[in-house]
């Protein structure tokens, strides 16, 4: 233990030797151990081996503090903290502990110290070397962010020498695809926004929307009650970094991100200016960006290749070759980690599919497949372990470094993936607390006395700083308060413009001085920097002449005249093609519903029920049984087209996020996803209709006749195609399945009873309700088929009451007691004369059909329309 003590493994580089301090009582005893009892030898041993173990546990925190980027994220640690264990014994004239003097204010001052050559914030991986010297003077790369106006970082009583770190690398054995350059490299630039939301909690309802839209106009009326969430925020995404938008739950990173997407909420009212490239933010734009939304709205049914290969299809550009297109999603499988589970559906949770993990990787490479020139992500390492995290945050830099501008919202990094950001905008209720590089929001902090604590991350502490829990600010401020210093101080540090300059080291490093991220030195370009606050430009005068500033501007003129020549064109599939892939897409996600040996079980069992039931009663012409076979085509209509409006009825409100997410990505247009859905649904009824019809058919024993079965079988398709349009329209006016179902159980309740069978003598007042009832006309289609052709003769209740064979027209006119029938119509009450052609009532449904499905388009249209900002 003795020779531990002084070996140079037991010491921190740089330090003398650390020597056992006395113990309280202020004995000091002799190394070689004479003149001293047993009992003293073995009180000094124990002592010896307690002060060896300490120091041995100083040793592993000086190394853990040199890779501290790497590990822990450390950047400071404050005079004294690494002495505490060791009792003091100042009136012997021996040291507090074995880090002491200058060495010991070297590690407590010198890894915050700001410097651009390894202060900022403490760069992970550095050798450092500890002595007293200043460190030397940072070199200034890139385009700062305005000086430091706010209060500066406490000078370092001693620096510490950081040699300048290598560029972040990926981890070992991970292969990052080289995508290529995006089409253009284009900055997104947004300058003093507002977001505005009503102070309601509920929507308001229809009458109350009504209302509005007639206030606003006419131009009067009092404005609606609002609460403002966004504070003039501003700033810029540059290509060649990812900016990481942090901040605690209800900051507005979300909103933010949604916003400068070209993808804000409805209730959300904007203000402000968004532009990317030097141009105006427009749909064309908003499609050359990827956007990853916060929850995975994926096609349950589908495979993880089958999603990735219908967005390629959809997304990449019509000239590309096919084989290019699958090459391009193997390509993201392999990069994302999805091999394994290629052919494994997405699930939900009535359906088992991929893990939540790569259900994000999912999203993730569903955006990634069109190269984007910017790519922005809502909280992508959510869901992931902290390896899978990191991995994609090394390929989103990949992606930057391409040449793309990468923003992303980050709920709560790890500390190994936060060295990785280049940039961070840190929120708290809407107003920014800081912004810059990412390294440097310590140094940042640090000017307002709040430090970070020994052996805590830095993603941890800054957001314990914008929820006021980092402790006390040199005023004395905590809590709410001290938030709200933080916020004040940015944005009156903003509010000069940037232009006052700071002489500390850490002013610098809250430019954005030093490394890539903020975290260490060395020359290289830089792409700028993200700035928050009221009105704050996008860079400030007097840009560095070096690579870094030049390229930026080089960047943004060169996107501003490619986006001058790009013109409005749309990309993609065309138009063709995106309904030959939605179709197939259409047909696959309804094969677990209704292309399952379930789903043709129960319809051919209900079939087979109903032919029972009314078994041959259709084959035997008395007044007795036309009665019960009116029965039987009024469930041939009602099962079938009911089945397929309910199935409808939750189409668009269970689809309604997807389009949400697909539409202002450019994905396709509206009417070829909607023709594909019609073209998808057609075939699927019918082949229900086929089946169900012809079971019950030739069950019931109906009309014998080839031609009134085809007859009867195009009116079926017909009456369920207008049911299904019917359930469309429905579910589109209300986008909610319980809404929906309710209304539609109320308004097809009125159709069942106005349709023809039930009720025969409506009062005039509301009979007019029968002309809306899908279900009357295709009833007077199915009754003239099957009683036009026929004489009905009444017998009784006992001639043909129970025949299995049937009795036809001519036994019955033979049969004594039997007597023909003149007026059918009246006699069973039928809703026209049988003799009377059914084309009229078929235009009825064709043309009630094409206005249906014309409104849906329209309600579909309106409620899928997305604002830019």
């Amino acid at each position: 233990m003795h020779q531990a003590l002084g070996h140079p493994a037991g010491r921190l580089s740089g330090l003398p030797p650390l020597r056992p301090s006395a113990g309280r009582d202020g004995a000091r005893g002799r190394q070689d151990g004479g003149g001293m009892g047993d009992g003293a030898d073995e009180a000094r041993a124990a002592r010896l081996e307690l002060e060896g173990e300490a120091a041995e546990r100083h040793h592993r925190l000086a190394e853990a503090r040199r890779a501290s980027g790497e590990i822990l994220g450390i950047s400071a640690v404050a005079p004294g903290e690494l002495t505490d264990e060791f009792p003091s014994d100042e009136a012997n004239g021996e040291p507090s502990g074995p880090l002491h003097g200058a060495d010991a204010d070297g590690i407590g001052e010198g890894f915050d110290s700001g410097n651009g050559n390894g202060g900022g914030g403490g760069f992970p991986g550095a050798r450092s070397r500890l002595h007293g010297a200043p460190a030397a003077k940072p070199e200034r790369r890139g385009r700062a962010g305005g000086g430091a106006a706010g209060p500066a970082a406490p000078a370092a009583a001693a620096r510490v020498d950081v040699e300048a770190p290598a560029p972040a690398s990926p981890a070992p054995g991970l292969q990052l695809p080289a995508f290529g350059a995006p089409p253009e490299t284009l900055s997104l630039s947004f300058s003093g926004l507002r977001g505005f939301v009503p102070s309601r909690l509920k929507p308001p309802g229809a009458l109350a929307r009504v209302a509005g839209a007639l206030r606003r106009v006419g131009g009067g009326g009092p404005r609606r009650r609002e609460r403002q969430i966004l504070h003039d925020l501003s700033g810029e995404v540059l290509p060649g970094e990812v900016l990481a938008l942090m901040g605690p739950s209800g900051s507005g990173k979300t909103t933010l991100l949604s916003v400068i997407g070209g993808r804000p909420a409805k209730a959300l009212r904007v203000e402000g200016a968004l532009s990317v490239g030097g141009r105006p933010f427009t749909k064309a734009v908003r499609r050359q960006i990827g956007f990853v939304l916060q929850d995975d709205v994926l096609f349950e049914d589908l495979t993880v290749h089958e999603t990735l290969l219908t967005a390629a299809l959809l997304r990449l550009p019509s000239s590309m070759p096919r084989a290019e297109k699958e090459a391009r999603v193997e390509a993201v499988i392999a990069a994302l980690g999805l091999e394994k589970s290629r052919g494994t559906i997405i699930g939900g949770f009535l359906r088992r599919g991929v893990s939540g993990g790569e259900r994000k990787r999912v999203s993730i490479g569903h955006e990634l497949l069109i190269n984007p020139s910017i790519l922005m992500l809502d909280e992508p390492t959510s869901g992931l372990d902290s390896t899978s995290a990191l991995h994609l945050v090394l390929l989103l830099q990949n992606l930057a470094a391409e040449g793309r501008a990468v923003a992303c919202t980050i709920h709560q990094p790890s500390s190994r993936l936060y060295t990785h950001l280049d940039r961070l905008l840190l929120l708290a209720e809407g107003h920014v607390l800081y912004s810059g590089a990412a390294g440097a929001v310590a140094d940042w902090f640090a000017g307002f006395g709040l430090r970070v604590p020994f052996g805590t991350s830095i993603a941890d502490f800054v957001l314990d700083a914008a929820m006021g829990e980092a402790g006390a600010t040199h005023s004395g401020a905590t809590g709410d308060a001290a938030v709200r210093e933080l916020w004040a101080a940015w944005e009156a540090r903003a509010s000069d413009g940037g232009r006052a300059r700071g002489t500390a080291a850490s002013d610098h490093a809250a430019l954005g001085g030093g490394g890539r991220n903020g975290f260490g030195g060395g020359a290289g370009d830089g792409f700028g920097v993200a700035v928050g606050g009221r009105n704050a430009p996008f860079g400030v005068d007097g840009v560095d002449d070096g690579d870094g500033g030049g390229k930026c501007v080089a960047a943004s003129a060169a996107s501003a005249s490619a986006g001058a020549s790009h013109g409005g064109a749309r990309g993609g599939a065309s138009w063709p093609q995106q309904v030959r892939v939605l179709t197939a897409r259409a047909l696959k996600v309804r094969r677990f519903e209704q292309l399952t040996a379930s789903h043709f079980f129960t319809l051919l069992f209900v079939a087979a029920i109903a032919g029972l039931v009314w078994w041959q009663r259709g084959s035997t012409y008395t007044l007795l049984n036309a009665t019960d076979v009116m029965g039987l085509l009024f469930f041939i209509e009602l099962f079938p087209s009911f089945r397929a409006l309910f199935h409808a009825l939750f189409t668009l409100p269970n689809e309604y996020r997807m389009l949400l997410k697909e539409r202002p990505g450019g994905l396709y247009r509206l009417s070829a996803y909607y023709l594909a859905r019609i073209g998808a649904d057609i075939p699927i009824e019918l082949l229900n209709t086929v089946l169900f019809l012809t079971v019950a058919y030739w069950f019931g024993g109906l009309n014998r006749v080839a031609a009134d079965y085809f007859a009867m079988l195009g009116t079926m398709v017909l009456v369920v195609l207008v049911a299904e349009a019917w359930g469309l329209l429905l579910g589109g006016i209300f986008m909610h399945a319980r809404k929906a179902q309710t209304a539609t159980t109320v308004i097809m309740l009125t159709f069942l009873l106005v349709g023809g069978y039930y009720a025969r003598n409506i009062p005039v007042w509301i009979g007019w309700l029968r002309y809306l009832s899908f279900l009357f006309w295709g009833f007077n289609i199915l009754t003239k088929i099957q009683f036009r052709r026929y004489d009905y003769y009444d017998c009784g209740t006992t001639v043909g009451a129970g025949s299995t064979r049937g009795v036809s027209s001519a036994e019955l006119a033979a049969t004594p007691g039997c007597t023909r029938v003149e007026d059918l119509q009246r006699t069973l009450g039928l809703p026209a004369p049988p003799q009377q052609p059914a084309w009229p009532d078929a235009l009825v449904l064709i043309a009630m059909l094409v206005a249906l499905r014309l409104a849906a388009f329209f309600v579909l249209r309106v409620k899928t329309r997305t604002r830019l900002a």
